[in-house]
């Protein structure tokens, strides 16, 4: 079994790829309740002197909407993770890959934390991401379509970050797996991060939780979840998949496949 220590453990995924019902499963760990963060690092990478020069205007007049904190650095997020790395408890945070900075999260301050990835297939992510966007546009949520914020580039040069680091191995988990096998899939990442899996962590009570709230309209389904279940179509099953004839999402989903299928060779397999 790998552990690595009692560092905090950071799963890095792409938006739309069931990382907030895994995040919520992992709330349910006695290790981890009471320490989990919830994209900790889109506050900086939105707003404040550390904010990313290079999103669109459009995404920014969305993410307006939402409540993250506008004055945070990614130094400050890090050490309120890592601070709440004690006695005993280990902090866990999902972020979404296009977080990422380079210059921000240095080796130094990755080589703190046990860095974990969660995949899914381009077309899966992609059409959730833009039924997403489509079926709130109008209720003052802060959802929004950006192929550039898929993450598939980030996440893999975050990979390779970590690779380059001397206390990690890589651990990667595919959103299809997890789905159809949710207590093996579970229960062999909480063995590489140390955890003590338990069935408690397949099913929770329906909640918003208080850390979700600064996305408006983005974990509406999530927190209606009580465990992992399939689901077909979009939102209420009122979107379905040959609908979607975006060419925005076509092209995003040719663009990232080859980024996907190198990273799934690489998956747990249960």
């Amino acid at each position: 079994m790998t552990t690595l220590g009692t560092l905090p453990i950071i799963l890095w995924a792409p938006p739309r790829s069931c990382s907030t019902a895994f995040e919520r499963a992992i709330a349910e760990n006695e290790k981890t309740k009471s320490t989990i963060f919830h994209e900790h690092f889109a506050d900086p990478f939105y707003f404040g002197q550390d904010r990313f020069d290079k999103t669109t205007q459009a995404t920014m007049d969305a993410v307006e909407k939402s409540l993250l904190v506008r004055d945070s650095t990614y130094d400050q997020q890090a050490n309120q993770m890592l601070d709440a790395n004690a006695n005993g408890n280990v902090s866990f945070t999902k972020e979404l890959s296009i977080y990422y900075q380079q210059s921000k999260l240095t080796p130094e301050i990755l080589s703190k934390f046990r860095h974990t990835f969660l995949i899914r297939s381009p077309t899966k992510v992609m059409k959730s991401f833009w039924r997403a966007a489509q079926e709130n546009a109008d209720d003052g949520s802060s959802t929004y379509f950006d192929a550039n914020e898929a993450g598939f580039k980030e996440i893999e040069m975050i990979m390779k970050a970590v690779e380059s680091l001397d206390n990690q191995n890589i651990v990667i988990i595919d959103a299809d797996d997890l789905m159809a096998n949710p207590s093996g899939v579970l229960g062999k990442y909480c063995e590489e991060v140390g955890l003590v899996f338990n069935k408690n962590m397949l099913e929770w009570k329906a909640v918003m939780p208080e850390s979700w709230e600064k996305w408006p309209g983005w974990h509406n389904d999530a927190a209606k979840s009580t465990g992992f279940v399939r689901r077909s179509g979009g939102a209420g099953g009122k979107q379905k998949d040959d609908e979607i004839d975006s060419e925005a999402v076509l092209q995003a989903i040719a663009e990232t496949q080859p980024i996907y299928d190198r990273m799934y060779l690489r998956r747990i397999i249960v």
